[in-house]
């Protein structure tokens, strides 16, 4: 199952023991984990200058504002899938204006296993989320900033337009958390002996209790 994805699989004297401490460590302290290895590439929709060979000709249109050829529903990738990105991860491109007339645009987001799409119509692409922004103004020179923010277990999209108007939506975020993790702290599942756990199960315990009152 994790052939081609890790380079060895290691199993620790207590499998269970330590998942169980693992959890409690991020239960107690979530930036414990400081990165984590990303399952999916995740990018927006685009139109880009086609070039012959790496674009299916099939999706080849000539665009009459900017006098070129390009080639639509490209995936323009903000991550790769493999990429190890920490807690907070901020990711931002900028889209311009299709023709000079745009009164607003969507921003389509998707997601892939591999690392390399090319086009939003191959099998493995999926659709995450899509967001409607204004577009003041008129004129080519106009642009939309698109960021993607990844947090704990989702990803914050979102388009702001020149105007400082901003919109997002939240996208799915799939991990291997234990694959590439970087645990910070001097108390890690692998070093945490007995009576550190048990210390940590009734700070959780206490945290409980108070936030349950």
């Amino acid at each position: 199952a994790f052939e081609g994805r890790v380079e060895a699989v290691v199993v620790p004297p207590a499998p269970g023991a330590a998942v169980v401490k693992g959890a409690v460590i991020y239960g107690l302290n979530p930036n414990a984990v400081a990165a984590r290895v990303v399952r999916r590439t995740y990018g927006v929709m685009v139109s880009e200058t086609f070039i012959e060979g790496y674009h299916n000709p099939e999706l080849k249109f000539f665009s009459e504002p900017y006098q070129a050829y390009f080639a639509t529903n490209v995936f323009c990738s903000f991550v790769r899938a493999g990429d190890s990105v920490s807690f907070d991860h901020l990711a931002t491109d900028t889209i311009q204006a299709a023709s000079a007339a745009d009164t607003y645009i969507e921003l389509f987001f998707y997601s892939c296993p591999r690392p390399d799409p090319v086009h939003l119509d191959e099998p493995d692409v999926r659709h995450e989320g899509t967001v409607h922004l204004d577009m003041p103004g008129s004129g080519l020179d106009r642009r939309v900033t698109v960021e993607m923010k990844f947090g704990r277990t989702q990803i914050q999209a979102s388009g702001t337009n020149e105007a400082g108007q901003r919109v997002g939506t939240q996208l799915q975020f799939h991990t291997d958390a234990t694959s590439d993790a970087v645990v910070s702290g001097a108390a890690t599942a692998d070093r945490m002996d007995d009576d550190d756990f048990a210390l940590l199960i009734s700070r959780l315990m206490t945290q409980e209790s108070v936030t349950e009152t």
